[in-house]
């Protein structure tokens, strides 16, 4: 859950419910949405987040909830509006080993044809879950002043 204050974005919670049945995360973020604290939600709705986003958007709709799918662009621009806000100095993130961890497993890859991808390694911890679902966060606040607060859900295994 991210919030707009008047000099930078802050995270102001992270739920991981890694190993969590489908029924529980459902329940979860939906409760988050309806307490009408977030303006926006970002889903990833790559693979076996299809079935949350698209639920979500039934019963929020889609001015509240969108899907994004998961592709090397539109992985390059979460990434890079992420690291915009944290460069400037006006993303604060949780001073969190597990969050910090994510953060640093992103590779920043050029092709062959001048495309730049972000990605990283699966590992026993995730695919660096944090970090996407904080981009996605940022993308929810639509990198300007569109939304006060928003949030994010990255569906990890």
């Amino acid at each position: 859950v991210w919030e707009r204050t008047k000099t930078k974005m802050v995270c102001r919670g992270v739920k991981i419910m890694q190993n969590t049945p489908f029924k529980l995360q459902e329940a979860a973020l939906r409760d988050i949405i309806r307490e009408g604290r977030a303006k926006k939600t970002a889903i990833d709705c790559t693979g076996m987040g299809q079935q949350l986003a698209e639920r979500m958007i039934e019963r929020f709709g889609e001015h509240r909830v969108e899907r994004v799918t998961f592709t090397e662009t539109s992985k390059a621009e979460l990434a890079t509006g992420l690291k915009m806000w944290v460069e400037k100095e006006e993303a604060a993130i949780p001073d969190d080993d597990d969050i910090i961890n994510d953060w640093r497993m992103i590779e920043q890859e050029t092709t062959e044809t001048g495309k730049v991808k972000y990605d990283c390694e699966r590992s026993s911890g995730g695919h660096a879950d944090r970090f996407w679902a904080a981009a996605l966060g940022i993308y929810a606040m639509g990198g300007t002043k569109r939304f006060e607060l928003a949030m994010s859900f990255a569906h990890c295994n």
